[in-house]
């Protein structure tokens, strides 16, 4: 049954995703790709809530299927890596590795937070 749950929530995740980053990629433009910088850390701080939460006495299958399913649908690491891929082919190699180091300090810093707020609900 928890097998399922990843499986449709991992579907609501992409999806989410998918209307998110068509939202961002419209109004957001600039020299580098910010949607996907945004969407990682908003998936970043909601698995650190889920995970928080856990910690305290929250159901250990709600983050499961939420944080595997609907976090790993959600978040986007392999759109992340071609992005970066492409900044560097692009001959912009100095501007993929301080988005990657931004990416990876944001991304980071929104999952304490969450964990930090997570604890807050027990």
């Amino acid at each position: 049954m928890i097998a399922l749950g990843v499986a449709v929530f991992g579907g609501l995740g992409a999806g989410a995703r998918f209307m998110l980053d068509g939202f961002l990629t419209e109004r957001v433009h600039g020299p580098v790709p910010l949607a996907t910088l945004i969407i990682n850390t908003l998936g970043s701080l909601l698995l650190g809530v889920l995970t928080g939460w856990i910690a305290v006495g929250g159901p250990v299958d709600v983050k499961t299927i939420a944080g595997v399913g609907f976090c790993g649908g959600f978040t986007t690491f392999s759109t992340a890596s071609v992005e970066l891929a492409r900044l560097v082919r692009t001959g912009r190699k100095p501007t993929a590795i301080e988005l990657g180091t931004v990416r990876l300090i944001v991304c980071l810093m929104a999952g304490m937070a969450g964990v930090a707020l997570g604890g807050l609900l027990g």
